[in-house]
């Protein structure tokens, strides 16, 4: 009787051992994959901010260069002596902004779960007014080709009117990335700091 409560301790402790064991290991695992998750999320954060931050840059150009033609329109809209087309060629085009989202995209489609809600919320408002502006910029397109050798007033000023809403759609994405690195970007830098 003696013999089988001692074999029994010995079973229980070797139970106890092995379990001790598992548990440690399923410790180590779990901090080593909150680690890495941690520096997807910092590196995923950090590629998104610099794609906005470039892309804000591209908006910012292309932005002026449209503000400038609609003030050339609005001082010369009754001159019929100009085509659209002229007017437009004259004054270096229009131009779509090269802005990408390749970031978001990624991010969404692998760890979404990882960020918060409102980093998620706001690259989401971005793509979709990116999504808006290439809409508009479309229809601004179509009209400009359809309409490229007319010179009246009317064409010019519907011209103007598809290129405003071009140039709002614009101005609002580059709020959006402005707010967006107000409140994110400063995130990312504290955190970058404690470590």
């Amino acid at each position: 009787m003696k013999d089988n409560g001692h074999h029994i301790t010995y079973i229980f402790r070797e139970i106890v051992i092995v379990v001790i064991g598992v548990l440690i290991s399923i410790s180590i695992y779990n901090y080593k994959e909150k680690l890495d998750n941690e520096q997807y999320i910092k590196k995923t954060l950090l590629a998104i901010e610099n794609e906005i931050k470039l892309g804000q840059s591209e908006v910012d150009t292309v932005l002026n260069r449209h503000l400038a033609l609609l003030d050339y329109i609005g001082d010369n809209i009754d001159n019929e002596e100009e085509t659209l087309y002229e007017i437009i060629a004259d004054q270096g085009g229009i131009q779509f902004p090269d802005v990408k989202n390749i970031g978001l995209r990624f991010f969404i489609a692998n760890k979404a779960e990882l960020v918060d809600f409102d980093v998620i919320s706001m690259l989401s408002e971005i793509e979709t007014n990116k999504n808006m502006l290439t809409s508009k910029f479309d229809k601004l397109l179509e009209f400009s080709y359809e309409n490229m050798y007319d010179n009246d007033v009317e064409t010019k000023t519907k011209f103007a009117v598809y290129l405003s809403n071009v140039v709002d759609s614009e101005q609002t994405l580059l709020k959006l990335y402005a707010d967006y690195i107000d409140k994110h970007g400063e995130k990312l830098k504290k955190k970058e700091e404690d470590r």
